[in-house]
């Protein structure tokens, strides 16, 4: 409990120390994203702009979102500064380190993406043995409104298996980068612990919780919300890695 206590504090200041810098970064690819979805907008009012939507929007959102995640993950960079008592750099050094390896990290998230859809093949496939395609294409909310129990239930089980490999994947492979993915994918775990497995499935059971339920909470939040989650999930892998080096 001393060490967990130890951890939200060091997250408090850390995060207290990074919000303004890292707000500043990352804030020009949230604005770049929402102005790609204008088109979206006006093809409602103009069906003629349906096709810019399809040109501008998706290419605009795909590219700010990632440049985002990258500005996110280069907080991993500031937290283990933060973490070992160095001085912290202006967040934009951290920033140019995670652009250098930006080629690597964009293969480890295809490799996130790989495990999570393979894990979630029962889920699916509970969910296309419940609901005919031709309910699908024609009354999708109906569909997912009228879901059986049972998918949801496996699909719950998935997550909370998953939610430890998901939360730490990027710190097993600011760590581990030389390292097979194999590998990363069991530290998630073994570095982790059963305090890994709770912290996980707090943060993506609330995450998931907002994001569904309170939408305009989670707009909201969910910028300085990643200082917390990150610099939390940094320092607990840190000390994760001492106990299994011991």
């Amino acid at each position: 409990m001393k060490q967990i206590n130890k951890v939200v504090s060091l997250s408090a200041e850390f995060t207290t120390k990074l919000a303004y810098e890292y707000i500043k970064s990352i804030l020009k690819y949230v604005l770049i994203g929402i102005v790609g979805f204008i088109p979206v907008a006006l093809s409602f009012v103009e069906p003629m702009f349906a096709l810019l939507a399809l040109v501008v929007t998706i290419p605009t959102f795909c590219f700010s979102f990632w440049k985002g995640y990258v500005v996110t993950y280069a907080l991993n960079y500031a937290a283990f500064d933060f973490i070992a008592k160095k001085e912290i750099k202006p967040f934009e050094e951290y920033i140019q380190l995670a652009n250098q390896d930006e080629k690597n990290l964009a293969k480890f998230v295809s490799f996130i993406a790989i495990v999570s859809i393979i894990f979630y093949i029962p889920t699916m496939k509970c969910f296309m043995d419940d609901a005919s395609m031709q309910q699908l294409m024609i009354d999708p909310s109906s569909a997912f409104s009228n879901m059986n129990p049972k998918v949801l239930i496996v699909s719950i089980i998935t997550t909370v298996i998953l939610a430890q490999f998901v939360n730490f994947s990027l710190q097993a492979f600011f760590f581990g980068k030389k390292e097979n993915y194999f590998n990363l994918f069991i530290n998630c775990y073994k570095n982790t612990g059963f305090v890994g497995f709770i912290i996980s499935n707090i943060i993506i059971g609330l995450t998931t919780y907002l994001g569904c339920v309170e939408p305009v909470i989670y707009f909201i939040i969910f910028i300085p919300l990643n200082l917390v989650v990150y610099s939390i999930n940094l320092f607990w892998y840190c000390l994760g890695m001492k106990k299994t080096e011991a």
